[in-house]
């Protein structure tokens, strides 16, 4: 019997994004049978890494800030290791997150369909990647005919004690002020949009009137803000297992073929920071809430239809410009992810499987799962079993 290799997994601690990164892993086909994995949550405000002695892994794969460090420590060891991350990143370690130009393309669509032709994109002080997102922004935006760009670099205080009043949050305060209104404001990190969301509030800039701000990852705090931010879908599940892929390679003492893969974000969820009060808008989100809600249900385009006063051709034209995706590829996404999820996690017969995700006869079912994984769903299952 091939003994399995020992593989950490660290991620923060109450991170949805990290359930999804985990989801990811497990989707690898054999992925248990030739790994055994342990789970190490990295709590917020402690510096410290353990391995119990008897258990020291052969890789480890993590979701880690930029900035932690931990990362010095996992470095010293030695261990191959795979980051992941589902924002703009740039580390000494191997590493996936998402395409940046998709990020970029995507984000300058959803600001020019909303008439929003002056950009700002807010850098993190010291970030790696600062410097390069910003020419590619700028160039970009020149190509896609956008009137002004403009990059602020965040003060790395902005987090714990940027105070009103203080040295730095006037300046700041001074820098919005004097941008052109309105602005669409992209950021590099989720929690930055949060912040940025309430400092405008704070020196009474109107959202989205006069700042539409757009987060580059959907989280929790980007969808309990408010206004709630519209945010790129990063495909956090692919990130995770080319990650594993990687890291198996490794592990058997082969370098990967690439230092850093990138992939596509597979769209956007427009909310209120950026919608503003227009009412073809509101009815392209109310519509999106609904395929969320009812897709595994076999709701179809022609169903939608009905919900909305708009043509066919106006509602997929407005749903891609918002999202990045047409209303059909939405639908088909959310229920080929379920029923590889069903297939992968539970025993369910094909049979339920097609019921679960609304196809009442499982020979139509078996085409539409073949054409979105390339495999039969038992052939699927039995690949990642």
């Amino acid at each position: 019997m091939i003994e399995r290799k020992r593989v950490a997994l660290l991620h923060k601690e109450w991170c949805e994004t990290s359930s999804r990164f985990i989801e990811g892993v497990f989707s690898v086909a054999g992925i248990r049978q030739r790994c055994e994995f342990r789970d190490f949550p990295l709590t917020r405000g402690n510096s410290e890494l353990f391995f119990p002695a008897q258990w020291r892994p052969d890789g480890i794969l993590m979701a880690m800030d930029e900035g932690d460090p931990r990362a010095d420590l996992i470095l010293a060891m030695g261990i191959p290791t795979v980051k992941l991350h589902p924002e703009w990143h740039n580390d000494p370690f191997t590493t996936v997150s998402s395409d940046i130009l998709s990020m970029g393309r995507l984000a300058l669509r959803h600001f020019q369909h909303l008439s929003f032709q002056d950009i700002v994109l807010a850098v993190p002080q010291g970030a790696r990647e600062g410097g390069r997102m910003v020419r590619l922004m700028k160039r970009l935006c020149a190509s896609y005919g956008m009137k002004g760009f403009n990059a602020i670099e965040l003060p790395a205080n902005v987090h714990t004690d940027f105070e009103p009043g203080s040295v730095g949050y006037v300046k700041l305060e001074k820098q919005f002020r004097s941008l052109r209104r309105p602005f669409g404001l992209l950021t590099m990190r989720s929690d930055d949009a949060v912040f940025l969301c309430n400092f405008c509030k704070e020196i009474g800039l109107s959202i989205p009137g006069e700042a539409g701000i757009l987060a580059p990852s959907d989280t929790i705090k980007t969808q309990f803000c408010d206004p709630p931010l519209s945010a790129l879908v990063q495909d956090s599940k692919e990130i995770a297992r080319h990650g594993m892929e990687m890291l198996e390679q490794m592990m058997e003492g082969d370098a990967p073929e690439k230092q850093v893969v990138r992939v596509p974000v597979s769209g956007l969820h427009a909310r209120a920071s950026t919608l503003g009060d227009d009412p073809i808008d509101r009815s392209i989100e109310r519509i999106r809430q609904i395929i969320q809600e009812r897709a595994c249900e076999g709701i179809t385009v022609e169903e939608l239809l009905g919900r909305v006063d708009m043509s066919r051709p106006t509602l997929e034209k407005r749903y891609r410009e918002l999202t990045g995706v047409s209303p059909a590829q939405d639908i088909r996404r959310i229920r080929a992810e379920k029923a590889r999820e069903l297939l992968t996690r539970t025993d369910l017969p094909v049979a339920k499987v097609a019921r679960a995700v609304g196809f009442d006869d499982p020979r139509p079912f078996m085409v539409f799962f073949k054409r979105e994984f390339k495999k039969t769903p038992g052939a699927y299952r039995t690949a990642h079993a």
